[in-house]
């Protein structure tokens, strides 16, 4: 009897082992794909923001010359644009380029 309750032991310790590495398999696992998912929706969403901002931004150019001018922006009524108008415009020709809006919002994250 003494033998097999050894059997018995040893057979239970092993298959703990096995369940035992099977999840930290699983665990490990599971995190490498929410990471990797992680940075897919952080990629998917950047896009979708440049997209976004590129339709807002050519909805504001009336005239449709890829700039908008203070009066293109004060006539969207866009408070917040117009306030930082100079700001924005990192060259200072009274124009906005997409380019400069995006460069402007990338550098107050």
């Amino acid at each position: 009897m003494q033998g097999t309750t050894m059997k018995s032991l040893s057979l239970t310790k092993v298959s703990l082992f096995v369940a035992t590495a099977i999840t930290a398999s699983f665990i490990v696992n599971a995190n490498e794909k929410t990471e990797a998912d992680v940075v897919k929706a952080k990629d998917a969403t950047t896009e979708v923001a440049k997209k976004s901002d590129a339709v807002a931004f050519s909805s504001l150019d009336t005239n449709k010359d890829g700039e908008l001018s203070l009066s293109e922006v004060k006539a969207s009524n866009n408070k917040l644009l117009a306030r930082t108008f100079s700001e924005i415009d990192s060259n200072s020709d009274n124009l906005l380029t997409q380019k400069e809006l995006e460069s402007y919002v990338a550098s107050a994250k």
